[in-house]
């Protein structure tokens, strides 16, 4: 570490902090997950202090797990009852839905919200503004009307937070003139031909109609985008197949001070690698 990161060690207190990341390492070293009647470590060392891993690849560790997920258990919902229907709408139509609540941003089963770089995000408006289209939003619609993203939460969450100045457009590929009317601009700061440019686009997307919140129909469509598409992380599609009150508890264990603490700030929680390690802690 002094050799790694000389400006970063602070000295005092210096024998009790490796007893106890010697602790925790044990402590990791002793969990064991269950698969195919075999018992293997979870985490195979990915907490180990040794030379030959960095803690900075935590966040990318489980990265190529491979996972026996059952992709042709029966379908457990009725078909005769499935309503799809198409339609098409402005981005102000789902701005205006967002502000009263009636979408929700992130079901159980999404990935978690706005984990796109401002890069990702300004490319998304360049895109818009040029009038090139997007790929296609999945809604489900619950019996009250309100509806969930089944696909599509990023471009949803970035167009929403740039109409309401959360962001300036940087590092665009057309609109790179400093001389642009776009060029470092907020959605407030552009010119209004622009600005209506964004709130008239209009997207297309499918509407599951869910009855009696039976969303069985809505996670075998987000697993079947999700498996053809890029693929979801291990953690994302168990949150996916086993929804419940235990997802926002393993949420929360991840986001407490401790188990940051305890994992140096390391862990990416973008793709819930955060929320796998708690679930393998406490399955132990």
């Amino acid at each position: 570490v002094s050799t790694k990161y000389p400006g970063e060690i602070r000295q005092e207190g210096i024998t009790e902090c490796l007893q106890s990341l010697t602790l925790l390492e044990e402590s990791f070293s002793q969990i064991f997950f269950k698969t195919n009647k075999r018992v293997e470590p979870l985490f195979e060392d990915s907490l180990s202090l040794n030379s030959q891993t960095d803690n900075d690849n935590l966040e990318e560790d489980l990265d190529n797990d491979e996972e026996d997920i059952d992709y042709n258990e029966k379908a457990s919902f009725d078909r005769k009852n499935l309503k799809i229907r198409q339609l098409t709408m402005s981005f102000s139509l789902i701005y205006d839905r967002i502000q009263y609540n009636e979408i929700e941003l992130q079901p159980d089963f999404q990935r978690k919200e706005r984990v796109w770089s401002q890069k990702e995000k300004s490319l998304l408006i360049e895109s818009i503004l040029l009038g090139l289209p997007i790929p296609m939003f999945y809604f489900a619609e619950r019996e009250n009307g309100t509806w969930l993203i089944v696909d599509g939460l990023q471009r949803t969450t970035t167009i929403f937070d740039y109409m309401r100045g959360k962001f300036i457009l940087t590092d665009l590929k057309y609109f790179n003139d400093p001389n642009d009317s776009v060029y470092k601009k907020s959605f407030q700061d552009l010119p209004r031909q622009y600005q209506r440019k964004i709130r008239e686009y209009q997207i297309n997307g499918h509407l599951i109609s869910v009855e009696k919140n039976d969303f069985e129909m809505v996670r075998e469509l987000f697993q079947r985008i999700n498996t053809y598409g890029r693929a979801l992380s291990p953690q994302e599609i168990r949150c996916a197949l086993n929804p419940g009150s235990s997802i926002p508890f393993i949420r929360y264990l991840a986001e407490t001070p401790e188990f940051i603490d305890s994992t140096f700030g390391k862990v990416n929680p973008k793709r819930m690698k955060d929320m796998e390690y708690v679930l393998g802690i406490i399955s132990f």
